[in-house]
């Protein structure tokens, strides 16, 4: 059996049914094409400049902050270390006494110091908060 398509048969009331079908099937496919995309979604803009720049200057000056502190204390410890090394061994015996709570007059009896040089190590040793 051959599936042949005889032009010979078909009447005109079927002829107009499918030129209509084949006019709607154009029309909707015009329809389609001639349909204009929607919009894109509206996003929210991106925060403004003014305020990131706002917060990095308030991080800088935070570690700014932060590096100053941590230099004075730096800068305070060398110059303890300066003059801790400048220095002879009984004063550093001195200091470390003095930093155990021992008073002037054992200080200086043990070091060989003045009482007056072993009250002066106790003092710096008291100010630097026991540290020697």
């Amino acid at each position: 059996m051959e599936l042949t398509l005889e032009l010979a048969r078909i009447d005109w009331q079927s002829t107009g049914l499918l030129a209509a079908m084949a006019l709607a099937v154009a029309l909707l496919v015009i329809a389609l094409l001639r349909r204009r995309p929607s919009p894109p979604p509206v996003v929210e803009p991106p925060r403004p400049f003014e305020v990131g720049m706002q917060q990095f200057v308030r991080g800088i000056s935070q570690e700014m902050e932060d590096l100053r502190a941590e230099l004075a204390a730096l800068r305070d410890e060398v110059a303890q270390l300066r003059v801790q090394r400048g220095m002879g061994p009984q004063y550093n015996e001195a200091m470390a006494l003095a930093g155990r709570g021992a008073d002037a007059a054992q200080i200086a009896e043990r070091c060989g110091i003045s009482v007056g040089e072993a009250e002066l190590v106790r003092a710096l040793v008291q100010r630097d908060g026991g540290q020697a």
